[in-house]
């Protein structure tokens, strides 16, 4: 609001309004011989100021409003909301249900997508290569992991992260390999991430990790491919995925 106000193209604007607005109600207080002609131009110049200001109004509300849809046009954001965790199962299940191509996903332990969706993994592996970073539990040292400090932000025992890390590879290890038209891989991630990943074909899930809240807690977006989110998201999974600098075979 205050940067309309002290845009001088608008300011000038309004001014000029009121000014007419301000002979329109002189004009309208003129009597004598010509008394009903002055009313009729005063009347007409302040309802004219009046509807001007209006229009002007509504013309910026709207031109506002095309600049936000298109900022969200641009980056691909097409949901959004307050928590990704078990109130949002259907949107991760939907969505895999009818997956063909990719499933990529990045988070630390992946304690509850493990007991929702283990059951499904083998059928995936037969139609779409799924691949999965988790938190390398030895990262940056076994004495002291990266696991640790994470636990302590989402207030959980230490060694909390790596006991689930563990136990998803433990589980899910007999099914790492090649299927009739997919796969199925797992990594460990060696480095430190602010967000997590979980590509569906041509969408993107992901939120932000936050200090003292549980990752399930946190805000959820999604985004489609054409956008620059998506091609960054996706950049972002690759870049981890194929350097040997940022993850390792499990």
């Amino acid at each position: 609001m205050r940067s309309s106000l002290n845009n001088p193209t608008h300011t000038i604007y309004y001014l000029a309004h009121l000014i007419i607005f301000i002979i329109g109600v002189v004009f309208i207080q003129i009597g004598g011989e010509y008394d009903a002609l002055f009313d009729s131009i005063g009347t007409s110049l302040a309802a004219a100021a009046i509807a001007g200001i209006f229009i002007f109004l509504y013309i910026k509300y709207a031109d506002d409003l095309r600049v936000n849809v298109q900022m969200l046009v641009t980056l691909g954001l097409r949901q959004a909301f307050d928590m990704r965790g078990l109130k949002k199962t259907d949107e991760y299940r939907s969505r895999l249900n009818k997956a063909n191509k990719n499933i990529d996903i990045l988070g630390y332990g992946l304690k509850t997508f493990l007991e929702e969706h283990k059951d499904d993994f083998s059928a995936w592996k037969e139609r779409c290569q799924v691949r999965i970073l988790l938190i390398d539990p030895d990262f940056p040292s076994p004495q002291s992991p990266l696991c640790n400090q994470r636990d302590i932000e989402e207030n959980k025992p230490s060694g909390t992260i790596k006991s689930e890390v563990l136990d998803f590879v433990s589980k899910t290890k007999l099914i790492i390999g090649q299927g009739s038209k997919g796969s199925f891989s797992i990594k460990y991630f060696r480095c430190i991430p602010s967000i997590t990943i979980f590509r569906i074909d041509d969408e993107i899930l992901w939120g932000p990790y936050f200090v003292d809240r549980l990752s399930r807690d946190t805000p959820m977006f999604i985004v489609k491919k054409g956008g620059v989110l998506y091609d960054q998201l996706n950049e972002q999974f690759e870049k981890i995925w194929e350097n040997k600098n940022f993850s390792r075979d499990v």
